[in-house]
């Protein structure tokens, strides 16, 4: 490994040789990269990422070594109260805005929080609680390391300042909410602050319901304006470039709430795509310009398709899933249901109006593919360690899943997934290589836990199933609220161990012996659960129940 002493901030994280020019290295500013100065600079004021996949730019990669001995000075005008303060906000500046950013580099972070900062005081000790935990967290991977300031070696150091910070934080957003002429776009920050700050502690009930009440605020928003719209009223003003930046990263928190524990209802999801998702998606290019490009059409799409499966969920057919069951936990976000994210819908009796939004999505999905074959073939040509290839490939994986429980809406076998194996190879092949290249890190993209997961509980080939599961043992995923790899990885390796047993190796799965979960109740401080499977014998549906550990 390359071992950087000098040169600018960002190279030094990158651990490439710096040409040291200043003040900004060309080697940065040749690759589109924001240079991120050198130590001995006061902070300069923050610029939106510039990049040459247009915004699109992979997170930088996690300093192995976290020391906060060095003192720095404080940024221009955020009043900070003192060294440990700065030197904190510092790595959320270098570190963690970068890391929150994810590999398509999302400007809310670098951009407005940063400025913000100025402002608003629950901003600057959120900002700073964010970072500390940070250290925290990489502290625990990295304990014993001898480069840390001795009083701040011990992780739980981290954790009580950030915690402390967050209690700042807290108390400035309730002021700044009691405030009747308040900023709705600060509030809506302030409930993503929130998100991440219990995400990252691992608390999910808090964090999911803070989730739902920012994007109550931010649906709410949406309503009022198309309601506007609808009467011939004249917009406020023009979406500035802040608002943009919170909007996308609501339509980010969206498609992580979609693809988590969804416990909001089909009539909420309806008004979704009655609303916000009217919105027509633009006309396919033949084929997209950058990777940038690419990802704004399919993630709206993917959003749409995701509203669009839980609307569709009050639809399904309870005499192809085996007959009535129990009806699915109400607020009970320590439990996984069928239903509980579009990772679980299948075997809907749509209406002839959803049969009509399936053929079209479907239909977005295929032009999607071919305006996007192009990038893939010239990320194939560039190293696998480029940052098209590395965007590329969660695109793909992202897609393909997709396609994949779109079509499964309309299964009523379990063996109607067989044809997409070859979907099943691509997701495996890419997401073995994105996760040997990542190093764990707070990450606000969507997560290749559960598309993994998807290929363990659905991929019948023997081989690609057992190379997804080995996946998620690997210790380098982002750090994860709402999916446990480990749980996952257990509860798909029990369903596996259900379907193939008295089977030699290789065998068909007949369907008669294919499997679904249906619910898990799990204990995450014991690490077990309690797994109900759903299996359609030739005798009729059997629910068989397995106790599994991590």
């Amino acid at each position: 490994m390359l071992k950087v002493k000098s040169g600018c901030v960002t190279c030094k994280a990158r651990r490439v040789k710096c040409d040291e020019t200043k003040p900004y290295c060309q080697k940065c500013t040749r690759f589109g990269r924001k240079c991120g100065g050198y130590l001995t600079h006061t902070l300069r004021e923050p610029k939106a990422p510039v990049s040459k996949l247009q915004d699109c730019d992979p997170p930088l990669k996690s300093q192995t070594k976290l020391s906060l001995g060095i003192p720095l000075q404080p940024p221009g005008t955020v009043q900070l109260k003192d060294e440990l303060e700065a030197r904190y906000f510092r790595v959320f500046e270098e570190q963690t805005s970068s890391e929150l950013s994810g590999t398509f580099q999302l400007s809310l972070w670098n951009r407005f929080v940063l400025q913000s900062c100025r402002d608003e005081p629950f901003v600057k000790h959120a900002v700073v609680a964010l970072a500390a935990l940070n250290v925290s967290y990489k502290s625990q991977l990295q304990w014993g390391n001898t480069d840390l300031p001795v009083h701040l070696e011990n992780p739980d150091e981290h954790q009580r300042f950030a915690l402390t910070q967050y209690d700042k934080a807290v108390t400035y957003m309730r002021l700044s909410i009691s405030d009747p002429n308040r900023d709705l776009w600060k509030a809506l920050l302030s409930c993503l602050l929130v998100y991440c700050f219990e995400s990252f502690q691992g608390r999910r009930d808090l964090a999911i319901s803070h989730a739902q009440s920012g994007q109550k605020l931010f649906q709410d928003r949406i309503i009022y304006q198309t309601r506007l719209k609808s009467l011939g009223s004249p917009s406020s003003s023009k979406t500035c470039s802040m608002e943009i930046d919170v909007i996308r990263a609501f339509a980010r928190l969206d498609l992580l709430l979609l693809t988590a524990i969804d416990t909001r209802s089909p009539a909420e999801h309806r008004e979704f795509i009655e609303y916000e998702g009217c919105t027509p998606l633009p006309g396919t290019p033949s084929v997209f310009r950058s990777i940038a490009d690419a990802k704004i059409y399919i993630d709206l799409l993917m959003r749409k398709m995701g509203h669009f499966m839980a609307s569709a969920l009050s639809c399904r057919n309870p005499t192809i899933l085996g007959g009535e069951l129990e009806d699915r936990p109400r607020n009970t976000q320590a439990q996984i249901w069928f239903g509980s994210s579009i990772y679980s819908y299948q075997g809907a009796m749509l209406s002839p109006d959803h049969h009509i939004h399936h053929s079209e999505y479907t239909a977005h999905l295929r032009r999607w593919f071919a305006a996007f074959e192009p990038l893939v073939q010239q990320a194939y040509t560039a190293n696998e360690n480029s940052d098209i290839w590395y965007a590329m490939a969660r695109l793909q994986i992202h897609a393909r899943i997709m396609k994949i429980l779109l079509a499964g809406t309309l299964f009523i076998s379990e063996s109607s997934y067989d044809r997409f194996l070859p979907d099943f190879k691509v997701v495996v092949a890419f997401a073995s290589r994105i996760v040997q290249r990542q190093q764990p890190s707070f990450n606000f993209d969507l997560s290749l836990i559960p598309e993994i997961g998807i290929v363990g509980l659905r991929c019948r080939d023997w081989k690609v199933r057992r190379e997804a599961l080995e996946l998620l043992k690997q210790p380098n995923f982002h750090w994860e609220v709402f999916w446990n790899k480990d749980m996952l990885e257990a509860l798909a390796r029990a369903v596996m161990e259900t379907e193939e047993e008295g089977l030699r190796f290789g065998a068909v799965i007949p369907e008669a012996r294919r499997a679904r979960m249906w619910t898990i109740a799990t204990d995450e401080v014991g690490r077990c659960a309690n797994v109900k499977i759903l299996l359609n014998t030739e005798e009729g549906s059997v629910i068989r129940e397995k106790d599994i550990r991590w």
